[in-house]
């Protein structure tokens, strides 16, 4: 729940009878909240639904787990009043999606030598230019390179005890061992030392940039953590968009920013801010449906973005690709177009909540001509992933939507306006949904491969699996 905002809480209700049963609902909020109002319920017999109660969060609270409470009362004298305990999350808007501050190193400290706020040991060449990727790196990384020993970096954050963190990041090395320590600085003043095995181990050689990922509960009495990348060994290690989240259940975090500058959806994406970038970049992140699939970046790698204002959200991809080849041309099957060079975006406007199932879609996006009507390309929202919305091509006939894309030698660009009304949230610092994605790749033998951010799409469909998105400022 973000403070100063009206939260919502989604309650599961069952009727175990073979009658209909009428009562009141209502949530006991802690003292000093504005109390909510009980509303009446009504199930039929053997319904089941799912009911969203409305609270107002406190402006001046701390952040912090406040204990509530649920209480079901029924007109059929023969049931008791039930009561069910929930702990209320509240965070204020400064805990919202990255924590760690110039996790990308592009802030250059007083001067101008190295990153802000990155305490470093040894002899780290601090600055470096990217390499490996041609998006979502910006002007610097972080470079270790022919240590004497182990030699670290760390920037140390406050956090909350209790509460469990995600930490990510873009790794590339070549002979030379790489990973992250941790520490944990505790109220008493101790602190906790963890080492790589605890959180992550890069090994010696990737000869291409993937993501990492620990997922940490901090201990009851934790008020900061230092997150430490380390090196050690004659070789290189280039580190960049270093992220620290509230763990949210998935491995798979990212944040869509506020434009107040919506960007032409003209193909290209210079008019873009390119802050939180979503990978599609490392092997860990690739699965192949042939055998004889060679993969490399080069062969299939992209960098995604996001944006949103008070009525749109706006989807950029930059896709690696040394063939662009696309099916389904005149088709009015979308499963055609995947079967090509092509985009899958699963969109859950509940953010894996109890009816994400009914309610999650999917958007099939593709550079071919969708057959008909007045669109150059194709969105395709097929029937049994529709989430109860109107299924079938979207771009075709229809000027709701905008879309561009651009393709050449090695490169493909897809940029997508998507109203919010269509995707059925409201704008809001704070606003959250499900979100996974599948690129896919065919280089005329059918389709051979896809990389994913996110889980749910493949092998089987399942919202509840989705990545998170927040919306923040």
């Amino acid at each position: 729940m973000l403070k100063g905002t009206k939260g919502k809480l989604s309650v599961q209700l069952r009727n175990l009878y073979d009658r209909d049963i009428s009562g009141k609902i209502n949530i006991a909020l802690p003292k000093g909240w504005s109390p909510a109002r009980p509303e009446p319920i009504r199930l039929l017999a053997s319904q089941e639904i799912i009911h969203e109660i409305e609270m107002e969060i406190p402006k001046n609270i701390d952040d912090g787990d406040y204990t509530a409470a649920v209480e079901l009362t029924f007109e059929w004298d023969k049931l008791p009043q039930i009561d069910k305990p929930v702990v209320l999350s509240v965070i204020s808007p400064q805990s919202l999606g990255n924590l760690m501050p110039n996790g990308d190193f592009e802030t250059p400290d007083a001067t101008s030598k190295g990153p802000l706020g990155w305490a470093v040991n040894g002899r780290t060449k601090m600055w470096a230019a990217p390499d490996g990727l041609d998006e979502g790196l910006g002007e610097h990384v972080l470079k270790f390179e022919n240590t004497s020993g182990w030699e670290y970096i760390n920037r140390t954050i406050d956090v909350r005890g209790g509460q469990t963190y995600l930490y990510t990041a873009w790794v590339r090395n070549e002979n030379i061992g790489t990973g992250s320590n941790m520490t944990q600085h505790l109220a008493d003043g101790s602190q906790k030392r963890l080492y790589d095995v605890q959180v992550f181990i890069c090994g010696s050689n990737n000869p291409h940039w993937q993501m990492f990922t620990c997922r940490k509960q901090m201990p009851a009495d934790t008020k900061q953590v230092s997150f430490t990348p380390v090196a050690n060994g004659k070789g290189w290690a280039m580190w960049d968009n270093i992220r620290v989240t509230v763990f949210e259940g998935t491995d798979y975090a990212a944040e869509t920013h506020r434009t107040k500058n919506p960007p032409k959806i003209d193909g290209s994406l210079d008019d873009w801010v390119r802050k939180c970038p979503i990978p599609l970049i490392g092997s860990n992140q690739i699965t192949k449906q042939a055998d004889t699939y060679n993969w490399s970046p080069e062969n299939l790698s992209a960098v995604g973005y996001l944006m949103w204002d008070d009525d749109n959200l706006y989807v950029a991809f930059r896709v690696k690709d040394n063939i662009h080849y696309t099916t389904g041309s005149g088709q009015v099957a979308g499963e055609e177009f995947i079967k090509g060079d092509s985009l899958i975006l699963g969109i859950d406007p509940t953010n894996r909540g109890p009816d994400a199932g009914s309610k999650a879609f999917a958007y099939y996006i593709s550079s071919e001509a969708p057959g008909g009507g007045s669109g150059t390309h194709t969105i395709f929202r097929p029937g049994q992933y529709s989430g109860g919305r109107q299924p079938g091509h979207l771009f075709r006939d229809s000027s709701i939507y905008d879309m561009a894309v651009t393709y050449g030698k090695d490169f493909c660009i897809y940029e997508l306006r998507i109203p919010l009304t269509e995707i059925g949230v409201k704008a809001n610092i704070g606003t959250k949904i499900g979100l996974s994605i599948q690129l896919n790749d065919n280089d005329g033998r059918g389709h051979e491969a896809q990389m994913s951010w996110g889980e749910g799409l493949y092998p089987k469909w399942s919202p509840d699996n989705f990545g998170v998105v927040t919306f923040v400022e």
